[in-house]
């Protein structure tokens, strides 16, 4: 399972801050990262990758089924290829990003499958008309995103999970 670690601090991130993580005896390939919001990324020995980034908002909390969506969307954003910011992906605070909007427009589901499901319909929508508060700006492929979520739906519809992750040709 590959999977990663993201930080947010209520503290500047620069390169102070990136050399004072690469000092750190349990980091390796720290970088900082210069984007409108700067990330500092590294690896732990274990292989564990992290990204450090900072806010100025309230901790972050998840609506119901968030952390369930959060995960199954990770796993397929990372199938496809469209799991990283830098290289014209859903990042992981994109994607929460996403998830709070999709909880604040949407009523409740009863069921996650349901939660799923519309999640899935509301980001394909949302990769060609984002929400106000979602910046997809840097997102190079708003159709393969848009085709995930439809593959994605259509395989939960059928409850065959597998077909969720299949390769899109």
């Amino acid at each position: 399972f590959d999977s990663d670690v993201d930080v947010a601090v209520a503290a500047k991130i620069d390169k102070k801050t990136a050399a004072m993580v690469d000092a750190l005896e349990w980091t390796r390939d720290v970088a900082l990262v210069a984007a409108r919001v700067p990330v500092v990324t590294g690896t732990h020995p274990s292989g564990l990758s992290f990204d450090l980034s900072a806010t100025n908002e309230k901790p972050l909390e998840m609506p119901e089924h968030g952390v369930e969506i959060a995960r199954f969307c990770k796993l397929l954003l990372r199938e496809r290829g469209l799991d990283k910011l830098f290289d014209g992906g859903l990042g992981s605070y994109r994607l929460y990003v996403a998830i709070r909007a999709f909880a604040a427009a949407t009523p409740r589901s009863s069921t996650l499958k349901d939660a799923l499901r519309a999640f899935l319909r509301f980001l394909a929508r949302a990769a060609f008309h984002p929400p106000p508060e979602l910046d997809l700006a840097r997102l190079d492929s708003p159709h393969a995103l848009a085709q995930l979520c439809a593959d994605a739906d259509a395989a939960l519809d059928k409850d065959d999970l597998a077909a969720a992750f299949a390769d899109i040709p």
